[in-house]
This record gives structure tokens, C-alpha cells and sequence, in this order.
């Protein structure tokens, strides 16, 4: 997700730690070195942000998820309230046809039943699991807001404010899931898809022209946002797997001269032979 909220915090330890990794609760795995063996690729992908260690993506994806919460109500709430004062306009000065009506109906009520779903996922205990259905269910919003624009858009009633606004913050709300790169990016190749249906009944219009930019721009800022979150995400689990490693160590230092001076003890208390004699 993108980078407008508070830093990202690892997950607990033991969604983090690889299964291989010696625990710093594990003080009988042996008092030799631990090897560390090389890593066979890039823990990130330089361009994509996609984690290597698994566990890695699924404790992001939890915590972008629940922690651009705020953002995306707020988002979603704007993109509701323009469809709401495009449908009221359009009805009102009966300007645009009735199937156009029909369709912007249908995609109010999308968007609103796409937010009750995430408000619904959001106060499910198991976060990983609320971060994969609301990203469906985001996805299925974006799928049948696309489907229900089956009628040609009434080309008098596009606007440059309410065009411009919606599209930007489709593209934030679409950066609020914690999802890949290439999930972002399909929905909003399907977001461009429509824009691209409108102009071509519609024409060069200036408010298209912008919308399609602004998707553009606010979905490359969004995705350098999450890249840096990944970075800094990555860099603090490493923190925290440097200390435990840490504590575990000394425990085990701690542990091998606990028993040296059990075994330094029992050969001063043991009798001499001259004495047993």
C-alpha cells in the first residue's frame, strides 16, 4: 500500500522468522556457529516490491491493509459522494438518457456495497484472511463498476472537476489494499479501459485527457510509496532477526558456562584417589 499512512511494523516473530531459522528459545541446537547461508535471490524485487520470503508478503499485505483503513473510507466516501452528485445532476436536468441514469445507479450502489464489504473484513480477527476477501471483493467492485457502464456515456455532462477527482482517487483507494504490483496495475488497465471507451464516443475532451493522467500519475506515486514502505517493512524485520539472533547467542554463551561450572564444580568436590585409599 502507499506510504500516506503511519510506518508499517513487522508482523510477530513468528510470522516472520523463516521455519528454518534457529529460534533464540532453541539453546540445544548445538554450540557451534550458526551458518547463514546466502540468500538465492533478491529479498524484494527492485521494480514490483514482491517479497521473496512468503511469510514476508502475507504479514504485509495484513498490515497495509488494516492500516490504510482511514485512508481508504475517506476515499471511498469522496468517490461516492461524486457519484451521488453526478446521478442527482444528470437525473435532475434530464439531460442525460435513461439507460445512462440506469448505469450510474447501478455503479452507486457497487461502490457502496464495495465499501460495507471492506468496513465488513476489516473487524475479522484473522488479518491475513480480511486482507485476501477484501481484496476480491475490491476487485469485483472494480469488475462490475466496469460492466455496468454499458451505456454510452452522455459526452455533455463530462466534467473536469468530478472526472479528474474520481479517477485520482480510484487509483489511491486502488493502492489501499495492500496488494502486488501486478494486481494494481490490472485494475487500473481496467480503469483506463473505460476511459479509453469514453473517448472514443466522446472525442478529445480535455476532462478525459486529464483523467487518464491523473490515473497515471497517482498510481505511480502510490506504487513508489509502497516501495518505500516494502524497503523500510524488510529493513526493521531485519532489526528485529539481528537482535533475536543476538539474544540468542548470549544464551547460549550464557548456557555453555552455566555448564562448564557445573562440570568445574564436580571435579573439585570429587575425591582424590590417596583420599579414597
Amino acid at each position: 500500500g502507499p506510504g500516506m499512512g503511519p510506518q508499517l511494523t513487522p508482523a510477530p516473530r513468528a510470522a516472520l522468522l523463516a521455519r528454518d531459522r534457529v529460534r533464540s528459545d532453541d539453546l540445544e541446537a548445538g554450540d557451534g556457529p550458526d551458518p547463514v547461508r546466502p540468500p538465492a535471490e533478491p529479498p524484494i524485487h527492485p521494480f514490483t516490491g514482491k517479497f521473496a520470503d512468503p511469510e514476508h508478503t502475507v504479514a504485509y499485505r495484513s498490515q497495509a491493509f488494516r492500516k490504510m483503513m482511514p485512508l481508504h473510507i475517506a476515499a471511498m466516501a469522496l468517490v461516492i459522494g461524486i457519484a451521488l452528485f453526478v446521478l442527482a445532476s444528470d437525473a435532475s436536468t434530464g439531460n442525460a438518457a435513461s439507460d445512462v441514469v440506469v448505469s450510474e445507479v447501478a455503479v452507486t450502489a457497487c461502490l457502496v456495497l464495495g465499501l460495507g464489504a471492506r468496513v465488513a473484513v476489516h473487524r475479522w480477527e484473522d488479518q491475513a484472511k480480511a486482507q485476501r476477501v477484501g481484496a476480491m471483493a475490491w476487485t469485483l467492485t472494480v469488475v462490475l463498476v466496469s460492466a455496468a457502464k454499458t451505456a454510452r456515456p452522455a459526452c455533455s455532462n463530462v466534467r473536469a472537476g468530478t472526472w479528474v477527482i474520481a479517477s485520482a482517487l480510484f487509483a489511491l483507494v486502488n493502492a489501499t489494499h495492500g496488494m502486488e504490483f501486478w494486481h494494481t496495475t490490472s485494475l487500473v488497465g481496467l480503469m483506463l479501459c473505460d476511459l479509453a471507451r469514453a473517448h472514443f464516443f466522446c472525442g478529445d475532451l480535455l476532462a478525459l485527457n486529464l483523467a487518464i493522467l491523473f490515473v497515471l500519475v497517482v498510481h505511480a506515486f502510490c506504487h513508489f510509496q509502497a516501495l518505500l514502505n516494502r524497503h523500510a517493512f524488510l529493513e526493521t524485520d531485519y532489526l528485529h532477526v539481528s537482535r533475536e539472533r543476538l539474544e540468542y547467542d548470549f544464551k547460549r554463551l550464557e548456557a555453555g558456562l552455566h555448564r562448564l561450572a557445573s562440570r568445574s564444580c564436580l571435579l573439585y568436590t570429587s575425591p582424590s584417589p590417596r583420599d579414597r585409599g
